[in-house]
């Protein structure tokens, strides 16, 4: 897997020569060495980079950008003998007339950028480089799916989309700098060491194959193996700041269905109808909540896509409409290899239509998938695109709720995909032009049918590989993982990681995909896993069942304990999804994010914030009876208990078998759902509002969004947004809670209440601003 000759610039030409400036719309422009030089203010704290290839420029270079134009920014230049130089209100770029070295800091003096003299921008043939400067101390996060730990200093990574299976065998034995992985998300932030709250962060926006040195400790360096460089510089200092930025140029996570954010239930399996409804029986009478059901590649008929087994499943409508009265979804695999079969409609008018990649020679590319010979849609193609949302539209007709996207790295078996060509406006693009975005163009694609089949249903997509941007269409999972407890304390860095690279709907197969689970494992995996953005039960084919009740009655005890916390706390997880789709914001993330302040907290890798109120420390290690966790500064509540611990230092607590050892930031309001057994009964007409009494002075805002959760309509005006301001001052403590609907005067939901937790009591509650009687609010 690992090609460390392709991090060698040795022989690469350094852009250099005389500087010829032209002031642009937005910046400057200068012609060095034969080539184009832009540096532009796409913001007062944003900076792109753009280097023409033959003097000539791609844009956009990918689709990752939905736009860059955010009006004409107020700029200065200047120019001297030695510099010509680039200022906003939030950073000043200078270039080294003589060197080309681009130094780039913050009014304060800090440096966002320092490229290494006479060698900050290199090229070789299609390949292009770029070097700079860090400190061997600095911290590297973010670059969307890598293994191993947050801080990726030291390590050399590619991105270049990976069906890791068929590359590098079994997952189980995959290190923690196992690369690359099926995602790739080329944005990554540098904190200087000893100054985390001065993060900049890169993206590099190019979909071709590029890689990142990080193993120089003088230095850091990315480099392209096609394409031009385009580069996106993001001064921060906040990593909250940056990340809103990026996701305002790349998009962001569309409003979900309430339903998505529930338990799945997922297997490689060959089952039939009446196997699927003997499932639904176990969930309901074992009182285990589940909000669906996932069938994978073995409900086709022979592996053909938009097909169903009609012995197995005989009225696939009939199926799903029973499911859903049982307050089930269903969600069906849909796979980007078509079986090249003439007899089958789909195969036909795709190659009737040139819907299908093609090789150099303009014969249909093959390769060789699960239902064998297989040809794969060009969704490059605009026309591709249109045909395939119709298959989606028609197949989701008989009652599929949702769409599971798979094997779109792609994955073509051993047939070689530097063969496999695609089609732009009627130009022919190489393999490497597409790959990375072949699964987010797929995603797309898959959504618009969604939207076909239904314009005012939330639409709901899962897709394995995905580019920069992929957060518009569709949510992830990690992928093929393993049955060990390495994988499960791989599944937090990973997910963490993909958070802050602008995708929150994310998460891990819970137990393992490959691999005989265990029943420690399973339970700890579920007890993880409950505040994650994404809660599925999936593994494969030839391993033991992973049921929740596939073991003893402790270990479904726990995990019954498990789902049920998921369930109770939606309405939180919900508006954390919400806020997310407004802002950016990652839901599961790290604590350097929230605490930035703090550089030792870029070390903690197993431990996350589920957005951002509630600090998750679960258990990783096999037969572990107790755990350290580290809380920062603030005051802190075990959940649900009047527990309070001093942040700013470590503790030691249980690992008790039934929870998984969880916190609440002093101030916080949560709100806290009545039980259900799926989000088809789910209502906030019984919220209780959690209060966790603060033991200092000061102020604390939290929310609570309220929707129908499946129709997109207009956001503002079909949904209710809830803020409590909790207020502490000279030992009174006072909340106030403003409702967007103005009309409320008393509490705002039927028959919850308010539990407060802490020493002390709420002595003033105000409803959009009016006073209301503690004591009939209080339970």
């Amino acid at each position: 897997m690992k090609k460390p000759e392709t991090f060698d610039t040795d022989f690469f030409v350094p852009l250099s020569g005389e500087l010829y400036v032209e002031k642009c719309r937005r910046g400057v422009e200068l012609a060095v060495g034969g080539e184009r030089f832009r540096l532009e203010a796409v913001r007062p704290d944003v900076l792109k980079i753009s280097i023409s290839k033959g003097g000539s420029f791609d844009e956009p270079p990918t689709g990752a950008v939905l736009t860059d134009d955010f009006g004409i920014n107020l700029f200065s230049l200047d120019e001297t003998a030695e510099h010509i130089s680039l200022s906003t209100d939030c950073l000043r770029a200078e270039i080294d007339r003589e060197t080309f070295a681009l130094t780039i800091a913050r009014p304060d003096g800090s440096v966002v950028l320092e490229t290494e003299p006479g060698r900050s921008f290199l090229a070789l043939n299609e390949r292009w480089a770029m070097s700079c400067r860090s400190g061997a101390g600095d911290t590297f996060l973010g670059f969307g799916q890598k293994t191993g730990a947050l801080d990726k200093a030291g390590r050399r990574m590619s991105m270049w989309n990976s069906d890791i299976i068929l590359e590098g065998g079994e997952p189980g034995a995959f290190a923690d700098d196992y690369d690359p992985y099926y995602i790739s998300i080329p944005f990554f932030y540098h904190l200087p060491e000893g100054h985390s709250d001065k993060a900049a962060a890169f993206f590099f926006d190019n979909g071709y194959r590029t890689h990142f040195d990080l193993a120089d400790e003088g230095g850091w360096k990315a480099i392209g193996d096609g394409g031009l460089m385009t580069l996106y510089i993001f001064a921060g200092p906040s990593m909250a700041e940056i990340l809103s930025c990026y996701t305002e140029l790349t998009g962001r996570m569309q409003a979900p269905p309430l339903w998505a954010l529930g338990h799945h239930q997922c297997r490689w399996h060959d089952y039939n109808a009446e196997d699927i409804r003997r499932l639904a029986s176990e969930y309901e009478q074992r009182g285990i909540p589940c909000d669906s059901f996932w069938l994978d590649i073995d409900y086709m008929d022979a592996f053909r896509v938009f097909s169903w087994d009609r012995e197995k499943y005989p009225d696939p409508s009939a199926l799903t409409a029973e499911l859903k009265e049982r307050g089930f979804k269903t969600v069906t695999i849909i796979d980007p290899g078509i079986k090249a079969d003439e007899d089958y409609s789909v195969y036909q008018e795709g190659v009737e239509n040139g819907h299908f990649c093609k090789t150099q020679y303009g014969t249909v590319f093959f390769g060789k998938v699960w239902p064998g010979q297989t040809v794969f849609p060009d969704f490059v193609r605009e026309e591709t695109q249109a045909w395939w949302a119709d298959h989606i539209r028609r197949h989701v007709a008989g009652g599929i709720d949702g769409i599971w996207i798979d094997m779109n790295e792609p994955a073509v078996g051993n047939a070689g995909l530097e063969s496999m060509r695609f089609d732009r406006d009627g130009a022919d693009y190489d393999h490497d032009r597409w790959h990375n975005q072949y699964a987010s163009l797929m995603a797309r694609a898959t959504v618009d049918g969604l939207h076909e089949a239904d314009h005012d249903r939330r639409p709901f997509v899962l897709s394995r590989a995905g580019f920069a941007g992929i957060q518009r269409h569709a949510a992830n999972w990690m992928g093929d993982n393993h049955s060990s407890w390495e994988h499960l304390a791989m599944s937090i860095s990973m997910c963490m990681g993909m958070g802050i690279s602008g995708q929150p709907f994310v998460g891990c197969d819970i137990g393992g995909f490959t691999g005989d689970t265990e029943p420690e494992l399973l339970k700890r995996w579920y007890q993880s896993a409950v505040f994650a953005p994404f809660f599925r039960n999936h593994n494969a084919k030839g391993y033991i069942d992973q049921y929740p009740w596939s073991f003893d009655g402790k270990t479904e005890d726990a995990i019954r304990e498990a789902v049920r916390l998921r369930y109770r706390y939606l309405p939180y997880l919900y508006t954390a999804f919400m806020l997310s789709a407004e802002t950016g914001e990652p839901i599961q993330r790290p604590l350097i994010y929230d605490f930035q302040d703090d550089p030792s907290l870029c070390a903690v890798n197993d431990q996350f914030m589920c957005g951002r109120q509630i600090l998750v420390a679960p258990v990783i290690e096999k037969g572990a009876d107790k755990r350290t966790v580290r809380l920062p500064q603030g005051g802190w509540y075990a959940l649900e208990t009047s527990d309070f611990f001093d942040g700013a230092a470590e503790i030691e607590v249980a690992a008790d078998s039934l929870v998984c050892p969880a916190y609440v930031s002093e101030g916080s309001v949560i709100p806290v759902a009545a039980p259900v057994m799926s989000t088809a009964n789910y209502t906030t007409d019984q919220l209780e509002l959690h209060v966790y009494l603060p033991r200092h002075d000061g102020s604390w805002t939290s929310w609570i969004h309220e929707d129908d959760g499946i129709t997109l309509g207009d956001l503002s005006e079909c949904s209710n947004r809830t803020e409590f301001t909790l207020f502490r001052e000279d030992g009174v403590t006072r909340l106030d809670i403003e409702t967007s609907d103005k009309s409320q005067t008393a509490f705002p939901w039927k028959s919850g209440g308010i539990r407060c937790f802490g020493a002390g009591d709420l002595d003033k509650v105000f409803i959009n601003g009016s006073s209301a009687d503690c004591s009939d609010l209080i339970c």
